[in-house]
């Protein structure tokens, strides 16, 4: 459990968020901001605090439920929006603008 908060801690913290997607040697793949999936982690990282107090921990929950808030839990999310849907997203959009025009 305190090597995974370390990783977590260290290398996937981004000034206010999580990163999505390391590879085995911690390289960066998706650096995007996920609210969600941030949520998970801040769950895990708030339960381990009530059993060890750690101050970085703390201010990196603190910080990122506060991103949270600010978002109103509203964002993209890798598993869940992907190319293809936002594209069909697009094309209802423009079908419904032209289909409104008369």
């Amino acid at each position: 459990v305190n090597q995974i908060k370390k990783v977590l801690v260290e290398d996937c913290w981004k000034s206010n968020h999580f990163v999505s997607s390391i590879s085995l040697s911690y390289e960066i793949l998706d650096s995007n901001y996920y609210p969600r999936s941030d949520a998970w982690v801040f769950h895990a990282l708030s339960e381990s605090l009530l059993r060890f107090e750690d101050e970085k921990t703390k201010e990196i929950v603190e910080c990122g439920l506060k991103k949270l808030v600010d978002c109103q839990y509203i964002g993209a999310e890798n598993h869940a929006l992907t190319c293809r849907k936002e594209f069909g997203r697009y094309m209802k959009a423009i079908y419904r603008r032209l289909k409104n025009r008369g």
